[in-house]
């Protein structure tokens, strides 16, 4: 991890939202990553806009089940309804 450069643009989104997903998408702009990971729905439109894919808890697990790191999403799915982590039902 590195820290952000651009302040100024931090500084404008968090406006909107809070610190941390503004430095996010804004290192998003930076660096260039492959996907951006973001659990608040509210902060993907932004972050939508400047490129990369942007993937929510259930996109993570969807990615390890591509990349081969687990077998099945369904007990990742299970475990965070066990917590009470809200999932929409079309996902």
């Amino acid at each position: 991890m590195r820290p952000v450069q651009q302040l100024d643009a931090v500084a404008t989104l968090a406006a909107d939202l809070d610190r941390g997903e503004s430095e996010a998408i804004v290192l998003l702009r930076e660096a260039g990553p492959d996907v951006l990971l973001l659990g608040e729905r509210r902060t993907r439109p932004q972050a939508l806009s400047l490129g990369p894919p942007v993937a929510g808890t259930i996109g993570l697990l969807r990615l390890a089940r591509a990349h081969a790191s687990i077998s099945s999403v369904a007990p990742g799915i299970e475990q965070l309804q066990r917590h009470r982590v809200q999932i929409s039902t079309e996902l």
